[in-house]
């Protein structure tokens, strides 16, 4: 006779839910990323909590989203760091006059951003691999 913690369907049920967890994990994460344009810290939540769920979902294919997720921010802070020091190399060598060719590396960390949210969630919608993490 079976336990009933330890019955196939039990185990299913289980793995059901696991994944349905992570689902819903990684939505709600893409919609902190999305609403971080408006409230900054949203993205840190977004982060922190992809970090912590990284665990349960390896081996799954949530984690290529929370993967996905966690590099939309370091390349993110790591572009937008880069373009405030390009800016302000442009500003101080032009006396302000070069903010307008700093502008539009602002709009391509924008739209790039934009980009990552977007690509990920409509991936994860239509239940697609956004690559393969074991090339």
């Amino acid at each position: 006779m079976e336990q009933a913690g330890n019955s196939p369907h039990s185990q299913e049920g289980q793995y059901i839910e696991q994944h349905s967890s992570l689902r819903q994990i990684c939505h709600v994460n893409y919609a902190l990323q999305a609403l971080s344009y408006f409230f900054g810290i949203t993205i840190f939540i977004a982060l922190i909590l992809a970090y912590i769920k990284l665990d349960d979902a390896r081996g799954t294919y949530y984690e290529q989203h929370l993967r996905w997720q966690i590099q939309s921010f370091w390349r993110g802070l790591l572009f937008l760091a880069i373009l405030v020091v390009v800016g302000l190399v442009i500003f101080t060598l032009t006396l302000g006059l070069g903010t307008f060719l700093a502008f539009p590396l602002a709009i391509a960390w924008y739209v790039w951003s934009i980009y990552r949210i977007a690509k990920g969630w409509l991936y994860l919608s239509e239940n697609k691999q956004l690559f393969n993490l074991y090339r």
